[in-house]
């Protein structure tokens, strides 16, 4: 498997890694369709604002899983122990469960 791990950018609906290309097109359902079928959110539909703030995320998430990994070093370097839901989480999103 491939891990492209960031920085990731978006620009309206795409969301890229400037080296690797698209990594993912944010959509939202099509309702007139009478199956699952997924659009480009319309700039100004209802789903627009909402498609803008996943796409935030799903852009942020490279460095937020680098500043929770960066975290939890810290932690055990402190003698402490994470949470066992953060080491979950990390694990999931490394393709590790």
């Amino acid at each position: 498997m491939v891990r492209i791990l960031g920085p990731w950018e978006q620009l309206g609906t795409m969301i890229f890694e400037p080296r690797y290309g698209v990594i993912c097109e944010l959509s939202e359902p099509h309702p007139e369709s009478m199956c699952v079928e997924h659009q480009r959110p319309k700039l100004g539909s209802d789903g627009w604002d909402e498609a803008m703030v996943h796409g935030r995320l799903i852009t942020a998430a490279p460095k937020l899983l680098a500043a929770l990994k960066d975290e939890v070093r810290a932690m055990r370097y402190d003698g402490r122990e994470p949470a066992e839901a953060t080491l979950i989480v990390i694990a999931e999103a490394e393709g590790d469960e």
